[in-house]
C-alpha cells in the first residue's frame, strides 16, 4: 500500500513537472518535501528494542577486531 501511494505520488509529481516546465523550483521543491515525508522511518514498537545491557554486550564483542597471523608478517 505504502509503495502504490509512493508510486502514484512521484507520478503526479512528473506529471507536473512535465506539464508546468516553468514550475521547475517549486516543483522539486514539493518533490523534495514529499519524498522526506513518503521515505522517513516510522518508530519502532517499544518491543522491538533491544535491553541495553544486551546490547552493550554485543556491541563490545562484534568490536573486537583480530588480525590474521600473516598481516603482522608484512
Amino acid at each position: 500500500m505504502q509503495h502504490q501511494l509512493e508510486q502514484n505520488c512521484f507520478a503526479f509529481l512528473a506529471l507536473l513537472l512535465y506539464r508546468y516546465r516553468f514550475l521547475v523550483q517549486e516543483t522539486t521543491l514539493i518533490y523534495f518535501l514529499l519524498s522526506a515525508v513518503l521515505t522517513r522511518e516510522t518508530p519502532r514498537p517499544k518491543s522491538a528494542c533491544v535491553p541495553s545491557e544486551k546490547y552493550s554486550e554485543t556491541s563490545e564483542r562484534s568490536t573486537q577486531v583480530t588480525q590474521p597471523s600473516w598481516y603482522a608478517s608484512q
